[in-house]
């Protein structure tokens, strides 16, 4: 446990060396960092959040020749865009058949959010009225076959998607925020589906 340099609170750091010689001699490398890095590497507005790399390697000895190849590799971390909003991701995948595949957006973003950009800093001439206004909230996509880790982050077993999709207007027509959402979770518990338009 360190308290970074222009931080408010404590982050924890662990690391991990695991050797296991069956079926093959494999060494697999874990860092993870729990909790806040506000203006990570000196970079304001980037504030990092649970940050987890995993990556192993395997000897294969003889009668063939000797050789490395990759055994597992993992990330995962979350960017902390604002009080409301931010982004998360994780990826694994291993030779003995761990998987995760994750994205998540947590609060509100806008068409006008994704055009802001190109349009007010590389001057794109994008005709507004010829796009939808829509904005999509709480967003969580995740793939996990089996209950797994990325150094000290847990991940739990199950199939997860949910989020909510918002539209307010298209050119002249009024939705009024017609408002879709999603909530679907398949895991060792049974299914549980939900869904709407309104």
């Amino acid at each position: 446990k360190t308290r970074l340099p222009q931080q408010d609170e404590d982050t924890f750091f662990t690391g991990e060396i695991a050797i296991s010689p069956i079926p093959a001699p494999t060494i697999t490398l874990k860092g993870t960092m729990q909790g806040p890095w506000k203006n990570a590497f000196g970079q304001k507005g980037v504030d990092l959040r649970d940050v987890a790399l995993e990556f192993g390697a395997s000897i294969i000895l003889p009668p063939v020749p000797p050789f490395i190849r990759p055994a597992s590799f993992g990330f995962t971390g979350r960017l902390i865009l604002s009080d409301t909003k931010e982004i998360a991701m994780a990826t694994k995948i291993s030779d003995k058949g761990e998987f995760v595949a994750m994205g998540e957006f947590k609060g509100e973003l806008k068409t006008n959010d994704i055009l802001f950009i190109p349009i007010n800093k590389g001057g794109a001439k994008i005709p507004l009225d010829a796009i939808p206004e829509l904005s999509i909230k709480n967003v969580l996509v995740k793939i996990a076959p089996f209950e797994t880790s990325i150094g000290e982050i847990e991940f739990s077993q199950g199939l997860t998607l949910k989020g909510e999709l918002i539209m307010s207007s298209f050119g002249p027509i009024d939705f009024s925020g017609a408002r879709g959402f999603v909530d679907v979770t398949i895991d060792i518990m049974g299914i549980k589906m939900a869904g709407g338009l309104s």
